[in-house]
């Protein structure tokens, strides 16, 4: 067995070709791999904050682990869940402002 000491210029010949068989698919894997995760991911949804613009919903207001509205049926767009998270001013939990409405 041989070791690399670190004041000797020269590496063994076995650690070289291990490091080579090692870094070459590695160094041509992690490009490819980034690729295939950017080309074949879904796109972002294109979601908008409608700020200023009051909508009224109806359904069954849940308190208990956080704040949802559970939706009445066809308020909720097809294929999407009917609980609705409710939030506070700047996007922060509603339990303090729903605690003060109750």
């Amino acid at each position: 067995m041989s070791y690399f000491i670190g004041w000797n210029d020269q590496m063994p010949a076995r650690n070289k070709k291990a490091l080579r068989k090692l870094l070459i698919p590695v160094f041509i894997g992690i490009p490819v791999l980034t690729f295939c995760l950017v080309f074949f991911s879904k796109p972002f949804n294109d979601h908008q904050f409608e700020l200023g613009q009051i909508k009224s919903f109806t359904g069954t207001y849940y308190a208990d682990p956080f704040p949802v509205l559970l939706l009445e049926e066809g308020q909720s767009p097809d294929g999407y869940d009917p609980a609705a998270l409710l939030v506070g001013y700047g996007k922060n939990g509603a339990k303090g402002f729903m605690e003060s409405i109750e």
